[in-house]
């Protein structure tokens, strides 16, 4: 094994990582540091790559090059080839002969899907970059001119997707100190290139903070699977992430996840929405897997799904009211589901150490640490009675046909059935008494998305669960709004499946953050279009207009613009149209009538005492 790598904790890695030695890169291209005009005006200026501040992007590069997301520069070249492999410490949780959890002693894993950066050791200019995809960690990064033996290797806590190449999610490193204010740098690290370009193996330790990279692979894997299932693969819709960790950085909240943070990527743009990890004594910080992905999936709720939980105090084995136990047992399901995905094993139990104490929870068995089992429904107490939380998250786990890490045919709801049918319209869009979306939607609308897998799930339901279910589901009817279209003689018209909008509105100081994007529940051929209009005084016929299209199949139009806070009503309508017919969408903010109730900002699992004693600083990673 090669020389271990150590951390350079200084801005000027920074720099050199998001290749910003030159002043011009904040004020170029993603036009994110001040709002943007209310007409959303594309800007390539001095960018080959990477966005244009509309959701569109401003070029594509060569097989022998790859964006650099911050600069918008193609990197790379036919010159030199840097190559490696990567791998980083962690540690797991094991359960303990008295019923606790304990870390385990360090393992090594593969670093696949971290980003590889080469740069000019003098100046910070990145002449090449590669996402690392062997499954070993190895990776070969093509350079742009010959190698002299005094280039830096950087890898970066950092995800951006071809072809728009957008920041989609970073891991930040941050003080106990945290100001939202303050811009924080992305987790790097850094060696330099021995003359030949061979780096060999390369080995993230603890100590250099390698629980930023299992932070990264982790949230990165639960991303990709919105990604994937939620959002037919087009980035456009999917809201920034950072995660904001550090060695010893304790005291803000344990671990929880706040759609109100914007964390600053220092000498990078904003990201959208956070979440926080503490690393105090006696807790698993970075290492707490299943914690951290529970907050992912309070993630995903928020803003690809939907949820009433009244939120607020609860413990382990309490009968919640519906919604509250859906919100949480959702969160931890989708912890157990991501963890199955990523590791390749069955990860079916949660597991947590708060200030020298630990638990668990194992969601396929039904049995806990404290000698007590996961507390069942009653089968003849109907549909709306009080749950488990857990029995929650048992639930969709013995739902899920890919639990042993593979595919089980057709025994369940695979991965993209349970994330399709958490952001469908039946669920978003309808209840079933009792008030609140709960345990029963999800189930109407897997099974209105798939009625094959009604009897499916109703056995599961009733026979397995003692849950009663009693596999009525109520759907949404799918029949198109008609659009006047086409000439005499045109196809006669015939219905298509119908449009539906999301729309997210964020009221940020002076501005009103709008993100609104179109949803086919079916084919939609043709041109599809979405707008967004607010009222404007500036503005002729009194009204701001933003309008993007996609011209045919593909992925679906999305609006992201910055209006002045005073702006409302915020409407926005998805049209389509084809042979002889259409189909159209409208939604509004603010709504006619709010929800009973909405995601609180925290989400801990139980409630646990944060001391508030002086905060500790940040351990220094900073090495000779």
């Amino acid at each position: 094994m090669g020389s271990p790598m150590r951390v350079r904790g200084t801005v000027a890695l920074v720099a050199a990582l998001v290749a910003c030695g030159l002043a011009a890169c904040q004020a170029t291209g993603l036009g994110r540091g001040t709002p943007p005009p209310v007409t959303c005006t594309p800007d390539c200026y001095d960018r080959e790559c990477g966005q244009d501040s509309c959701f569109g992007f401003c070029g594509t590069c060569s097989n022998d090059k790859a964006c650099d997301v911050m600069s918008g520069r193609c990197v790379g070249g036919t010159e030199g080839l840097v190559t490696g492999r990567l791998q980083f410490e962690y540690r797991d949780g094991l359960v303990t002969p008295d019923g606790g959890v304990e870390l385990s002693e360090l393992r090594t894993a593969a670093a696949t899907h971290a980003w590889a950066y080469v740069a000019d050791a003098a100046t910070g200019e990145v002449i090449g970059a590669r996402e690392i995809l062997g499954a070993d960690g190895s990776f070969s990064v093509p350079v742009s001119r010959k190698l002299q033996g005094d280039e830096q290797l950087v890898f970066a806590a950092l995800w951006s997707e071809p072809p728009v190449n957008d920041v989609l999610l970073g891991v930040l490193k941050r003080s106990a100190s945290f100001n939202a204010k303050e811009p924080l740098p992305v987790w790097a690290w850094t060696r330099t290139v021995p003359l030949g370009g061979n780096a060999g193996t390369l080995t993230i330790e603890e100590a250099d903070g390698s629980g930023a990279m299992f932070v990264f692979l982790m949230n990165r894997r639960a991303q990709a699977s919105v990604l994937e299932s939620v959002l037919g693969g087009s980035d456009q819709g999917l809201v920034r992430l950072g995660i904001l960790w550090a060695p010893s950085a304790g005291g803000y909240c344990g671990a929880c996840f706040n759609r109100y943070v914007a964390p600053q990527i220092l000498g990078g743009p904003p990201l959208s929405q956070a979440i926080f990890i503490d690393d105090d004594p006696g807790s698993p910080g970075a290492w707490g897997f299943p914690v951290l992905l529970h907050e992912f999936g309070h993630y995903v709720a928020q803003n690809y799904s939907r949820d009433d939980s009244q939120g607020g105090p609860h413990y382990i084995g309490e009968a919640l009211p519906p919604p509250f136990a859906w919100s949480e047992g959702w969160a931890s399901f989708f912890g157990a589901m991501t963890a199955t995905l990523w590791f390749g094993v069955p990860e079916p139990v949660y597991w947590d150490i708060q200030q020298g104490t630990s638990f668990w929870i194992d969601f396929d068995t039904g049995g806990r640490s404290n000698g007590r089992d996961i507390g069942m429904p009653t089968l003849g107490a109907g549909m709306g009675q009080e749950l488990d939380e857990n029995f929650v998250t048992m639930a969709l786990w013995h739902l899920w046909s890919e639990r042993d890490g593979a595919s089980s045919g057709d025994a369940g709801l695979t991965t993209d059935a349970i994330l399709k049918a958490i952001s469908s319209v039946r669920f978003v869009g309808k209840d079933r008494p009792p008030a609140g979306t709960d345990l029963v939607d999800f189930l109407d609308a897997a099974a209105c998305d798939a009625p094959d897998k009604g009897a499916i799930v109703k056995r599961l339901c009733n026979d397995d669960l003692h849950f009663p279910w009693d596999g009525d589901p109520l759907c949404i009817s799918t029949h198109a709004s008609r659009i006047p279209a086409g000439p005499p003689g045109a196809l006669p018209a015939h219905p298509r499946a119908p449009l539906a909008v999301d729309l997210v509105v964020k009221e940020l100081g002076p501005v009103l953050d709008v993100r609104a994007r179109a949803l086919a529940l079916g084919p939609l051929p043709g041109t599809v279009r979405l707008t967004v209009r607010w009222p404007d005084p500036t503005a002729v016929g009194g009204e701001g207009v933003a309008a993007a299209e996609e011209t045919g199949g593909g992925t679906m139009p999305a609006i992201d613009v910055q209006i002045p806070a005073g702006a409302r009503p915020v409407r926005v309508e998805a049209t389509s149209r084809g042979p002889g017919s259409g189909a159209s969408a409208h939604a509004a903010w603010p709504p006619a009538m709010q929800a009973a109730a909405r995601i609180p900002t925290w989400h801990p699992l139980a409630p646990v005492k944060i001391p508030g004693a002086t905060l500790t600083t940040a351990v220094s990673l900073d090495r000779e």
